[in-house]
């Protein structure tokens, strides 16, 4: 039989973990792809678009993930509730908040992650664009 602190722990990894990982680490390489593009219309739009579209499916695996924890911390509560002592009920009521915070959380989290990697992205392209200009101004004949 397992204890509330094993299964506080088991299930932290869950049938949804991957997700959020996955999206954030392909979101990061799409990003980093698409500042291949020459046409700084297409660039900007699908950076932005890239970017919209895996804030918004990170949410979406964190929230999966976060429910299925709190599912199976759940379900092992409802069967177990003689041994819980105060504190993992208040561990268990505190959890369940995390259904709502947790996911926005994580959201915000991935947007902060695209933001500044695409912050960081740019000004790679400018200090380029600026050395290969300073490049040209000085191999000019006067």
């Amino acid at each position: 039989m397992e204890t509330f602190e094993q299964i506080w722990e088991s299930s932290r990894t869950n049938s949804w973990s991957w997700g959020y990982p996955t999206v954030v680490i392909s979101g990061v390489l799409l990003l980093i792809v698409s500042s291949c593009i020459r046409s700084s219309a297409w660039r900007r739009s699908l950076k932005v678009l890239t970017a919209i579209v895996l804030m918004i499916l990170a949410t979406e695996f964190a929230s999966r993930e976060i429910f299925e924890k709190w599912r199976l911390r759940h379900e092992w509560a409802v069967g177990h509730r003689e041994q819980l002592t105060p504190a993992q009920q208040d561990a268990l009521i505190s959890d369940g908040a995390n259904l709502t915070i947790g996911p926005l959380a994580a959201g915000v989290q991935a947007a902060i992650i695209f933001l500044v990697l695409g912050v960081v992205l740019y000004l790679i392209r400018f200090i380029a664009l600026w050395m290969t200009s300073n490049e040209s101004e000085i191999s000019e004949p006067c």
